[in-house]
């Protein structure tokens, strides 16, 4: 979105090939926002509001609500919903929703309907964050999926702390200046260093291998790929102006994230749409785009499908206010219970109680 300083051809091309979106939203941190997209539902709803292992900050005035560690059962997931469509379905990577440690393959594909389910932390050691693996993972299921409709959801670590990137690659942004990060969680006064813009290029590639399987196979236009994030850019890693903070807060760079869509024919090479959509929308777009039914009223969705927007029959959508419910502690990022409201170019942030202006880091 404009950073001149990292290579990411492969990103570059879906932008120009495809929409980009400039006020796409998702969550502050990463679980809450991760059940949002296999739900299609607020996380308010979910009950999956936090992130598992955060725990509230011993000067805490306030209890936070409880919260749910794992994903409910119960919840028509969007791979299940797929799936009675026609599709295959595929995950490989980051889950971060819980249950895939303590639960047998067989019960966690009956958990959340994904047909196969890939590399978590590396397979090997290769120091590149589980690209390598996770990619591997991916152009396997394309290959054997290529003959059926299928929907496969890629999901990186990176370019989520630690720091982990190829040498030779880490070399290469250090010629050009940047320095090495002296630790994996990237201290503050070295952002941006060599390592991060390392480890953004190595997705990068791994992005424009399944670009690369599509065409060899054929199936590149006939293919929805869709590029985003699970949460804002931290903050001690690279700056996030114009957007004010990052992740973990209430505020834009906390929960607007890059989103570039991909349709050869469909999708207007180019486009640029300034429409809010949130990561609840994706579940009913992809019903949509896959000619699937929505699940029955005990699990009701929360989100709007932007097709329309995608083909460019409409340039708005008829949009409901976008909330956040952030109930918890944050000490990581020091944010402190709240709640959030977007109507239209309006946004609302209210704090429970526990909040003093001159404490915030914001």
């Amino acid at each position: 979105n404009g950073n001149n300083d990292v290579d990411t051809p492969y990103l570059d091309q879906l932008a120009r090939e495809g929409m980009r979106f400039t006020h796409a939203y998702a969550e502050a941190q990463c679980s809450p926002a991760r059940a949002a997209f296999i739900s299609g539902q607020w996380p308010a709803r979910t009950g999956m509001f936090a992130v598992a292992h955060e725990k509230p900050p011993l000067y805490a005035p306030f209890t936070p609500p409880d919260r749910l560690m794992v994903l409910s059962p119960e919840k028509a997931t969007l791979a299940r919903s797929l799936r009675r469509a026609g599709y295959r379905s595929g995950l490989t990577g980051k889950w971060h929703t819980g249950g895939r440690d303590d639960l047998s393959r067989e019960a966690f594909l009956d958990l959340c309907g994904f047909d196969f389910f890939g590399a978590a932390r590396g397979k090997s050691d290769d120091n590149d964050k589980a690209i390598t693996d996770i990619t591997t993972d991916a152009l396997e299921f394309i290959e054997d999926a290529a003959g059926s409709p299928f929907f496969l959801y890629i999901s990186h670590f990176a370019p989520h702390t630690p720091l982990e990137a190829p040498t030779h690659l880490v070399d290469k942004y250090v010629k050009r200046g940047f320095t090495r990060s002296t630790n994996i969680w990237c201290d503050p006064s070295e952002s941006p260093t060599a390592d991060y813009y390392a480890m953004l290029e190595h997705m990068d590639a791994s992005v424009g291998q399944v670009l690369t399987k599509l065409d060899e196979l054929e199936l590149a236009g006939n293919t929805v790929v869709v590029f985003t994030s699970d949460n804002g850019g931290l903050e001690r890693r690279a700056d996030q102006a114009p957007l004010r903070a990052g992740k973990g807060a209430p505020y834009e760079g906390g929960l607007r994230v890059p989103l570039v869509a991909r349709w050869p024919g469909r999708i207007p090479a180019g486009a640029v749409s300034s429409e809010p959509v949130a990561i609840i929308d994706y579940y009913p777009t992809f019903l949509e785009l896959a000619g699937g039914v929505r699940p029955d009223l005990e699990h009701p969705l929360d989100g709007t499908s932007f097709v329309s927007l995608l083909t460019g029959i409409s340039a708005s959508l008829s949009r409901r206010d976008l909330f956040w419910h952030m109930p918890t502690y944050t000490a990581q990022y020091g944010r402190t219970p709240c709640a959030v409201i977007r109507s239209g170019s309006w946004k609302l942030i209210h704090y429970f109680g526990d909040f003093l202006e001159n404490q915030s880091p914001y």
